[in-house]
């Protein structure tokens, strides 16, 4: 390849599989993230601890209930819009208007985006709601396509 255009081009016919760049050799891949039982177990959450609007340090929340915040995937209901961190303090978030109607079985989502380089460049277009979203286990093997 001898341009920036063609080693571009080259990725987003590649990224989905998975490959390694033509300009820096590190590793691209795209990853399928599905609003899991563990995002929606975690919003439920989150929504109960800021649904009057202030923000709370999740991690340490999480603790105080014996959970491990990094294991539920809370931080990927960002993508879909539905928890909003502050910009002022590191590790705190809340949820949003959409958060919220989602918690409340108001209204359904994409059942997965697809991620590339942390920004999404696709959603699912089938939906589902909360319910729904609470009997999907997160599946490694899915994730990294194997």
């Amino acid at each position: 390849m001898k341009t920036l255009a063609e080693a571009k081009r080259y990725l987003r016919t590649s990224f989905k599989d998975g490959t390694e760049c033509p300009c820096c050799g590190k590793y691209v891949k795209a990853y399928k993230r599905k609003l899991n039982s563990g995002m929606a177990r975690a919003l439920i959450l989150i929504y109960n601890l800021t649904k009057d609007g202030k923000y709370v340090h999740i991690q340490d929340e999480f603790a105080k209930l014996k959970l491990r915040a990094t294991t539920m995937d809370y931080a990927y209901a960002e993508k879909w819009k539905l928890i909003e961190a502050d910009s002022d303090q590191n590790g705190y978030w809340r949820i949003t208007q959409l958060g919220k109607s989602f918690v409340l079985n108001q209204i359904d989502l994409p059942e997965y985006c697809l991620v590339y380089n942390g920004n999404v460049y696709k959603w699912a277009d089938d939906k589902i709601g909360i319910k729904t979203a609470l009997t999907i286990s997160f599946d490694y093997n899915e994730l990294m396509n194997i």
